[in-house]
């Protein structure tokens, strides 16, 4: 995440380092369904190589410092997801 604003006017590599980049890297790969809840917060699917999934609810405008150059969004709450269900992306099953 970071800056649209920023992105477009001040900082071309705002989406690389700028001071708004932030990072959730629970998520290992983001090919998968994420959806806005509401105007704060995310569902983001994460499938791990074993099959099993897991939806990570985030709010984007929450940030920890985890380090001085490491700013990471919170997770408002992680659970199960489907087990057994295919999950179709645009390209087709997966």
């Amino acid at each position: 995440m970071w800056s649209l604003t920023a992105w477009l006017h001040d900082n071309p590599y705002e989406s690389e380092d700028g001071p708004s980049y932030a990072v959730y890297p629970e998520v290992s790969e983001w090919n998968w369904p994420v959806v806005w809840i509401d105007d704060g917060r995310i569902a983001v699917y994460d499938r791990d190589d074993a099959g099993s999934g897991t939806v990570h609810v985030i709010d984007p405008t929450s940030i920890e410092l985890r380090s001085p150059d490491v700013r990471w969004i919170k997770a408002v709450a992680t659970f199960p997801g489907p087990v057994g269900t295919a999950v179709h992306r645009r390209d087709g099953p997966r």
